[in-house]
């Protein structure tokens, strides 16, 4: 053995055709070859490889959130219900769904909520913060549903709990049962 190189490894180096790499000039590999350049100059940071890295990652993030779009599009279509309707018939049971979302609430910011709690009446930026918490939760139920490739979520239940006494921390779930419809 000479060179870390076995007599035949040798013979077949040097009978061998290596690709030569563009950038460099070097021998390189099959494999570096499938890749346009040898392993130095992968390493490198060149202007042509950092703009097609930053043309791939732009398009990737684009169809990244093409594809987001797209799926959230589809699942707010799900239909919910809290009952079965008459033409509507279940095909499949895909398993329980929920979404989730935790209010926290800034006295500083919400002054008018202390001062109704203490005098009484109705807080409109409570009662907005909970709708917008409240359709979160159920548009993460709709996703998660989704994704199972439900056609409707039935059984929707939502609760409201203090995350802990005291303190204003409210958390809002939405729990129901995937499926997939069936004829009628």
């Amino acid at each position: 053995m000479f060179g870390g190189l076995c007599q035949q490894c040798r013979a077949d180096k040097q009978s061998a055709q290596f690709p030569i790499c563009p950038y460099c000039g070097n021998e390189m590999t099959m494999a570096a070859a499938e890749v346009g350049r040898c392993y130095t100059c992968q390493r490198k940071e060149t202007p042509e490889l950092r703009r097609t890295r930053d043309a791939e990652t732009t398009q990737e993030k684009q169809s990244s959130t093409s594809n987001k779009i797209a799926a959230d599009i589809a699942a707010s279509s799900l239909p919910l219900t809290t009952e079965m309707v008459p033409p509507f018939l279940v095909a499949e049971r895909l398993g329980i769904v929920t979404g989730d979302c935790v209010l926290g609430m800034n006295l500083l910011k919400d002054l008018p909520v202390v001062l109704r709690d203490i005098v009484g009446g109705r807080s409109k930026t409570f009662q907005n913060a909970l709708k917008e918490a409240r359709e979160t939760a159920l548009q993460d139920m709709r996703r998660e549903a989704h994704a199972l490739g439900a056609d409707a979520v039935v059984a929707v239940q939502i609760s409201h709990q203090q995350i802990s006494a005291g303190s204003a921390m409210l958390m809002v779930v939405a729990t129901g049962t995937a499926v997939k419809r069936g004829e009628a």
